[in-house]
């Protein structure tokens, strides 16, 4: 009978890094390494249908005592033949499984640093997980969420198999901006149309209603900006762009309102023409500003910045309640990094990046304050999120020892 008990999802966690650890150098010795990462990419690329051999692994990714990435999994896989995806979810979504993903969990307490599972299928509301080398167990999708980064690496023999992963959403961008457009100026000629309607009866266009319908098309408009706005990142700008062109084009259509020619319609007419306009309006907004649903989902890349703290343990001494040190974060990718934030899960006051944006083998200080528990204390990780980037963990071996007065 299939379980879904976290207790026991915890305990194949928790005990799995030790067997992992266990494994043998291929030399009769035995490596202290988290070796989590390269077992669960030789599961997912089995459970695919291409074996990788673990010694061949060992070759791609040495055991040099640096944590693991998705992009240094990514191009092991790559390296073996294999094709590979990153998607990241957004928060609150499980990840769909059609084929082998790893992900990376974390969960608070129980270990150090970030642990690489394997999710081969799902049903029902669970997922079945393989914590290699233990058995597969099924685990519930919100006790997977509880520890889960949001990031799937997906691992398939063949590039199609990957195409109806997180399809595309730029052109949503486009595509809101364009309907913005269309339902602007439609609302716009229709307030022109309606004016020009009632020109010539003084009572209707300086009557409240057609006035309070003048000043809600601009307030429309401002609205359906801001929606746009907030979910593309252009979206604002077409906006602004829009309303100077609205602007420009003003000066025209009063003086077609006020020309000489007879109404081009009736009141009647004119009035039909501005609702159905402003129910067009109104639909567009309502119906088409919304982001499809597969646009929760969205594929990154993984081939990211490789950041590293250098001389990450140390011993600081402190005389007061804060032990102070500082540390150098460096990039060893082959790209620019911008730091976004960086979250201490630890013990710290505080940390403190000298700068954000990391040059190709450039680094930044960081400034770590530790908060003394005791007479001693020691640091933990950092969470740094990245610009268009997988937020990375770093691991801070700190031990503070408080000095005699």
């Amino acid at each position: 009978m299939r379980s879904h008990s976290f207790v026991a999802f915890l305990a194949v966690f928790i005990a799995g890094a030790p067997l992992a650890r266990s494994q043998s150098d291929g030399e009769g010795r035995i490596s202290s390494e988290n070796m989590c990462g390269i077992l669960a990419l030789n599961c997912a690329a089995s459970a695919a249908g291409a074996a990788i051999d673990v010694e061949a692994l060992l070759e791609k990714l040495p055991l040099d005592g640096r944590m693991k990435s998705f992009g240094d999994l990514a191009r092991a896989a790559r390296d073996a033949g294999l094709h590979t995806k990153a998607v990241r979810y957004a928060e609150g979504q499980s990840p769909v499984v059609h084929l082998p993903c790893v992900v990376r969990l974390a969960p608070a307490g129980h270990r150090v640093g970030a642990h690489f599972v394997v999710i081969v299928a799902a049903e029902h509301g669970a997922m079945r997980v393989i914590d290699p080398p233990a058995k597969p167990i099924w685990v519930t999708d919100e006790e997977i969420r509880k520890s889960w980064d949001g990031v799937a690496l997906y691992i398939a023999r063949d590039a199609a198999s990957l195409q109806a992963l997180a399809p595309t959403t730029s052109s949503w961008a486009y595509r809101a901006s364009a309907l913005m457009a269309i339902a602007s100026a439609a609302v716009l000629l229709a307030v022109a149309i309606a004016r020009r309607g009632f020109q010539t009866d003084p009572e209707v266009v300086n009557s409240a209603g057609f006035k309070i319908a003048t000043i809600s098309t601009p307030v429309a408009l401002i609205i359906l900006a801001a929606v746009i706005g907030a979910k593309a990142a252009f979206g604002l700008a077409a906006a602004v762009l829009l309303a100077l062109a609205a602007y420009a084009v003003a000066p025209s259509w009063k003086r077609w309102e006020e020309s000489d020619p007879p109404r081009i319609s009736t009141r009647p007419a004119a009035a039909v023409v501005s609702i159905g306009w402003i129910m067009l309006f109104a639909g567009l907004v309502f119906t088409a500003c919304e982001r499809p649903t597969m646009a929760r989902e969205s594929t990154v890349t993984v081939d990211q910045p490789s950041l590293v703290v250098e001389s990450s343990e140390s011993s600081l001494k402190a005389s007061d309640d804060i032990a102070t040190g500082e540390f150098k974060l460096t990039n060893r990718g082959a790209t620019p990094v911008k730091i976004i934030d960086i979250t201490p899960n630890c013990s710290c006051a505080e940390v403190v990046a000298s700068a954000r944006t990391i040059p190709v083998g450039g680094f930044v200080k960081i400034h770590v304050g530790i908060r003394m528990d005791g007479e001693s204390t020691r640091g933990g990780r950092l969470l740094v999120e990245l610009e268009n980037a997988i937020p990375q963990r770093l691991t801070l071996r700190l031990t503070a020892q408080r000095t005699p007065d």
